[in-house]
């Protein structure tokens, strides 16, 4: 009797550990289903893109063949217009192209690859335009895990090797981690808005809140007065593709020129000097374009000296006067006419 008596309040204290041991089982699987539902939703194009209505419409809502897609910072969605590119081209070649801008706001060209990712997706894209830039103090977008897909923020972390691994990883997580945060907060205040994969499309426009055409005049003054050789005789600029902190930059660049290839879409690059800034020199042109297998555009020294200062806004961007020059030059360099005898 005695046996028993101890015998059943150690049934019942397994009993509830094995209760207890279940339910937390199944609290961690709902919870981690929960996680891997919401990581899933915050990949659809209306979550992804939800600060970039225009780029969204452009991908997921026009049709049709693409003649030119661009990417790239600021400095491009203030000198690449589209419309004016377009009547020159017709002008020239007879023909006006289709061109979808899909440059945003600051640099990093792995918060750019998703944008042409999704476009290749839903248009064939006979030709690429991508500016390159130097990477500067930023190395990423400032929302690179609100914007590109799972895939992407997982595959970000071989894109800086130098870095201890265990950091990497560290991103990794905190930038999934923060994208579902982020976006289900913004979902529970009602902030994502309207559908922007689901709408009528848009023209070719850019969402640069800034007022694009107005110059900074004193901030350009001050500039000028800092200067300290005329612009001629400033050496041409360089950047050194070896250098680590450029690393992640030309892992992008790479990914950029091996997409163009297996998607068969013809790729330039293009860069954008800031105020008073020099063209690149020309062996830096060279190995760039050996080792990523494309053409790097750009203003020779000549352009660029009449467009200092007056044919830029401030300090970094470039105005109404050099979006012409440059639009008038992508005219030219761009294989239009050989686009044109495809159609």
């Amino acid at each position: 009797m005695s046996t028993s008596r101890s015998f059943r309040p150690a049934l019942t204290m397994g009993a509830s550990r094995s209760w207890w041991r279940g339910w937390r089982g199944a609290a961690c699987f709902s919870l981690g289903g929960l996680i891997v539902a919401l990581a899933l939703w915050t990949d659809r194009p209306n979550v992804r893109y939800a600060e970039y209505p225009h780029q969204c419409r452009m991908i997921f809502v026009q049709e049709g063949v693409v003649d030119l897609a661009v990417i790239g910072s600021s400095r491009s969605m203030r000198v690449f217009q589209a419309d004016l590119l377009a009547d020159v081209v017709a002008d020239i070649h007879g023909f006006r192209p289709v061109i979808h801008d899909l440059s945003r706001a600051y640099r990093d060209p792995g918060h750019m690859l998703p944008f042409v990712k999704d476009a290749a997706k839903h248009h064939a894209i006979r030709t690429l335009l991508v500016e390159f830039k130097e990477t500067g103090e930023q190395w990423r977008h400032p929302h690179f895990e609100r914007n590109g897909t799972i895939v992407d923020i997982v595959t970000a972390y071989q894109s800086r090797p130098s870095v201890d691994p265990v950091l990497r990883l560290r991103d990794v997580v905190r930038d999934l981690l923060d994208r579902i945060v982020y976006r289900a907060t913004s979902w529970l205040t009602d902030d994502l808005g309207k559908d922007c994969s689901d709408r009528p499309p848009a023209p070719t426009a850019t969402t640069d809140s800034s007022k694009p055409w107005v110059i900074d005049a004193s901030l350009i003054k001050k500039i000028q007065q800092k200067q300290d050789k005329p612009f001629d005789q400033k050496p041409l600029y360089r950047v050194d593709l070896e250098a680590a902190e450029e690393e992640r930059n030309l892992h992008y660049m790479r990914r950029f020129s091996a997409f163009a290839k297996e998607q068969q879409i013809e790729l330039f690059f293009y860069y954008i000097p800031p105020l008073f800034g020099r063209p690149l020199a020309p062996d830096v042109v060279r190995a760039f374009e050996e080792r990523f297998d494309a053409p790097l555009l750009q203003l020779d020294a000549a352009d660029l000296a009449t467009l200092n200062p007056l044919g830029f806004t401030d300090g970094t961007h470039m105005g109404w006067p050099a979006a012409k020059r440059y639009m008038n030059y992508l005219a030219d360099a761009l294989p239009w006419k050989q686009r044109n005898s495809e159609q």
